[in-house]
Protein backbone atom coordinates (compact mmCIF):
# COMPACT_ATOMS: atom_id res chain seq x y z
CA UNK A 1 0.00 0.00 0.00
CA UNK A 2 2.65 2.46 0.94
CA UNK A 3 4.73 1.18 -1.98
CA UNK A 4 1.77 1.67 -4.33
CA UNK A 5 1.30 5.31 -3.16
CA UNK A 6 5.00 6.01 -3.70
CA UNK A 7 4.85 4.62 -7.22
CA UNK A 8 1.83 6.80 -8.03
CA UNK A 9 3.77 9.88 -7.01
CA UNK A 10 6.63 8.97 -9.37
CA UNK A 11 6.72 10.13 -12.92
CA UNK A 12 6.85 7.91 -15.97
CA UNK A 13 10.62 8.18 -16.35
CA UNK A 14 11.15 7.43 -12.66
CA UNK A 15 8.83 4.44 -12.84
CA UNK A 16 10.71 3.18 -15.89
CA UNK A 17 14.07 3.66 -14.05
CA UNK A 18 12.70 1.88 -10.96
CA UNK A 19 11.41 -0.97 -13.11
CA UNK A 20 14.77 -1.27 -14.89
CA UNK A 21 16.63 -1.21 -11.54
CA UNK A 22 14.34 -3.97 -10.21
CA UNK A 23 14.86 -5.94 -13.41
CA UNK A 24 18.67 -5.60 -13.05
CA UNK A 25 18.47 -6.66 -9.40
CA UNK A 26 16.31 -9.68 -10.36
CA UNK A 27 18.76 -10.57 -13.15
CA UNK A 28 21.74 -10.41 -10.78
CA UNK A 29 19.91 -12.57 -8.21
CA UNK A 30 18.96 -15.14 -10.87
CA UNK A 31 22.54 -15.13 -12.19
CA UNK A 32 24.07 -15.66 -8.75
CA UNK A 33 21.57 -18.18 -7.43
CA UNK A 34 20.37 -20.19 -10.42
CA UNK A 35 22.68 -19.75 -13.38
CA UNK A 36 25.92 -20.05 -11.39
CA UNK A 37 24.70 -23.33 -9.83
CA UNK A 38 23.87 -24.68 -13.29
CA UNK A 39 27.25 -23.55 -14.67
CA UNK A 40 29.08 -25.22 -11.73
CA UNK A 41 27.14 -28.45 -12.29
CA UNK A 42 27.93 -28.36 -16.03
CA UNK A 43 31.64 -27.88 -15.24
CA UNK A 44 31.56 -30.94 -12.95
CA UNK A 45 29.83 -32.95 -15.68
CA UNK A 46 32.44 -31.84 -18.23
CA UNK A 47 35.25 -33.10 -15.96
CA UNK A 48 33.42 -36.40 -15.41
CA UNK A 49 32.77 -36.78 -19.15
CA UNK A 50 36.46 -36.21 -19.86
CA UNK A 51 37.40 -38.92 -17.29
CA UNK A 52 34.94 -41.37 -18.84
CA UNK A 53 36.23 -40.62 -22.34
CA UNK A 54 39.80 -41.36 -21.18
CA UNK A 55 38.65 -44.62 -19.56
CA UNK A 56 36.77 -45.53 -22.74
CA UNK A 57 39.84 -44.83 -24.90
CA UNK A 58 41.97 -46.98 -22.59
CA UNK A 59 39.40 -49.81 -22.61
CA UNK A 60 39.19 -49.72 -26.40
CA UNK A 61 42.97 -49.96 -26.58
CA UNK A 62 42.91 -52.95 -24.26
CA UNK A 63 40.20 -54.59 -26.36
CA UNK A 64 42.20 -53.99 -29.52
CA UNK A 65 45.23 -55.64 -27.94
CA UNK A 66 43.34 -58.44 -26.19
CA UNK A 67 43.46 -60.76 -29.20
CA UNK A 68 47.23 -60.52 -29.50
CA UNK A 69 47.59 -60.82 -25.72
CA UNK A 70 45.41 -63.95 -25.74
CA UNK A 71 47.49 -65.48 -28.54
CA UNK A 72 50.72 -64.65 -26.71
CA UNK A 73 49.32 -66.15 -23.48
CA UNK A 74 48.42 -69.37 -25.31
CA UNK A 75 51.93 -69.61 -26.78
CA UNK A 76 53.53 -69.06 -23.36
CA UNK A 77 51.21 -71.53 -21.64
CA UNK A 78 52.05 -74.18 -24.27
CA UNK A 79 55.78 -73.54 -23.72
CA UNK A 80 55.32 -73.83 -19.95
CA UNK A 81 53.34 -77.04 -20.38
CA UNK A 82 56.06 -78.50 -22.62
CA UNK A 83 58.78 -77.41 -20.16
CA UNK A 84 56.92 -79.03 -17.26
CA UNK A 85 56.33 -82.17 -19.29
CA UNK A 86 59.96 -82.37 -20.40
CA UNK A 87 61.14 -81.77 -16.81
CA UNK A 88 58.96 -84.67 -15.62
CA UNK A 89 60.30 -86.88 -18.42
CA UNK A 90 63.87 -85.86 -17.62
CA UNK A 91 63.45 -86.70 -13.92
CA UNK A 92 61.79 -90.01 -14.80
CA UNK A 93 64.57 -90.94 -17.26
CA UNK A 94 67.22 -89.99 -14.70
CA UNK A 95 65.50 -92.11 -12.04
CA UNK A 96 65.18 -95.13 -14.35
CA UNK A 97 68.86 -94.86 -15.30
CA UNK A 98 69.87 -94.47 -11.67
CA UNK A 99 67.90 -97.57 -10.62
CA UNK A 100 69.22 -99.60 -13.58
CA UNK A 101 72.82 -98.64 -12.73
CA UNK A 102 72.32 -99.52 -9.05
CA UNK A 103 70.86 -102.91 -10.06
CA UNK A 104 73.75 -103.72 -12.40
CA UNK A 105 76.34 -102.59 -9.80
CA UNK A 106 74.68 -104.83 -7.18
CA UNK A 107 74.96 -107.84 -9.52
CA UNK A 108 71.30 -108.25 -10.47
CA UNK A 109 70.69 -110.07 -13.75
CA UNK A 110 68.22 -108.84 -16.42
CA UNK A 111 66.74 -105.90 -14.53
CA UNK A 112 64.07 -104.37 -16.74
CA UNK A 113 62.55 -101.02 -15.73
CA UNK A 114 59.28 -99.41 -16.62
CA UNK A 115 57.86 -96.19 -15.26
CA UNK A 116 54.47 -95.40 -13.79
CA UNK A 117 52.64 -92.09 -14.15
CA UNK A 118 53.96 -89.55 -11.60
CA UNK A 119 51.63 -88.62 -8.73
CA UNK A 120 51.52 -84.89 -8.05
CA UNK A 121 50.38 -83.19 -4.85
CA UNK A 122 50.64 -79.57 -3.76
CA UNK A 123 54.09 -79.98 -2.23
CA UNK A 124 55.77 -82.93 -3.97
CA UNK A 125 55.85 -85.24 -7.00
CA UNK A 126 56.19 -88.99 -6.54
CA UNK A 127 57.87 -90.81 -9.41
CA UNK A 128 57.61 -94.62 -9.51
CA UNK A 129 59.70 -97.13 -11.44
CA UNK A 130 58.97 -100.83 -11.52
CA UNK A 131 61.88 -103.25 -11.80
CA UNK A 132 60.52 -106.45 -13.33
CA UNK A 133 61.93 -109.86 -14.16
CA UNK A 134 65.18 -109.54 -12.30
CA UNK A 135 67.30 -112.43 -11.04
CA UNK A 136 69.77 -112.07 -8.20
CA UNK A 137 71.51 -113.87 -5.40
CA UNK A 138 70.10 -112.92 -2.04
CA UNK A 139 73.28 -111.03 -0.99
CA UNK A 140 73.19 -109.07 -4.29
CA UNK A 141 69.51 -108.22 -3.73
CA UNK A 142 70.26 -107.01 -0.21
CA UNK A 143 73.20 -105.00 -1.56
CA UNK A 144 70.82 -103.41 -4.11
CA UNK A 145 68.21 -102.61 -1.47
CA UNK A 146 70.90 -101.09 0.74
CA UNK A 147 72.22 -98.95 -2.12
CA UNK A 148 68.66 -97.74 -2.82
CA UNK A 149 68.28 -96.79 0.83
CA UNK A 150 71.71 -95.08 0.90
CA UNK A 151 71.11 -93.18 -2.36
CA UNK A 152 70.68 -89.40 -1.92
CA UNK A 153 67.09 -88.27 -2.25
CA UNK A 154 63.88 -89.72 -0.95
CA UNK A 155 63.92 -93.08 -2.74
CA UNK A 156 62.05 -96.02 -1.18
CA UNK A 157 60.97 -99.54 -2.09
CA UNK A 158 57.16 -99.47 -2.19
CA UNK A 159 56.73 -103.21 -2.68
CA UNK A 160 58.88 -106.23 -3.42
CA UNK A 161 57.76 -109.59 -4.79
CA UNK A 162 60.19 -112.52 -4.72
CA UNK A 163 60.02 -116.06 -6.03
CA UNK A 164 62.44 -118.99 -6.28
CA UNK A 165 64.89 -118.90 -9.15
CA UNK A 166 67.65 -121.11 -10.48
CA UNK A 167 70.86 -121.94 -8.65
CA UNK A 168 70.10 -120.31 -5.27
CA UNK A 169 68.88 -117.15 -6.96
CA UNK A 170 65.58 -115.34 -6.51
CA UNK A 171 63.45 -113.78 -9.21
CA UNK A 172 61.01 -111.00 -8.69
CA UNK A 173 59.84 -107.50 -9.24
CA UNK A 174 59.66 -104.35 -7.13
CA UNK A 175 58.31 -100.84 -7.23
CA UNK A 176 60.68 -98.04 -6.30
CA UNK A 177 59.43 -94.54 -5.59
CA UNK A 178 61.26 -91.26 -5.39
CA UNK A 179 59.74 -88.12 -3.91
CA UNK A 180 60.77 -84.79 -5.41
CA UNK A 181 59.77 -81.70 -3.46
CA UNK A 182 58.17 -78.96 -5.55
CA UNK A 183 59.43 -75.42 -5.31
CA UNK A 184 56.92 -73.02 -3.82
CA UNK A 185 55.75 -70.40 -6.27
CA UNK A 186 56.48 -66.91 -5.10
CA UNK A 187 53.38 -64.89 -4.47
CA UNK A 188 53.02 -62.30 -7.15
CA UNK A 189 52.60 -58.70 -6.19
CA UNK A 190 49.18 -57.21 -6.82
CA UNK A 191 48.94 -55.18 -10.00
CA UNK A 192 48.69 -51.43 -9.55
Amino acid sequence: MIFGKLIEKLGTRERLGLFLAGLCLFTVLVDRLVIQAVVDKLAELDVEIEKKENELRYSRGVLRGSESITKEYEVISQLALRATSSAKTMIMDELMGQIYNLAIQAGMINPSTKHHEPVETKSYMEYSVEVVGFQADMPDLIKFLHSVQAEPGLMTVSWLTLGPGKDKQVTGSMLLSKVVMLEKEEESLPAN
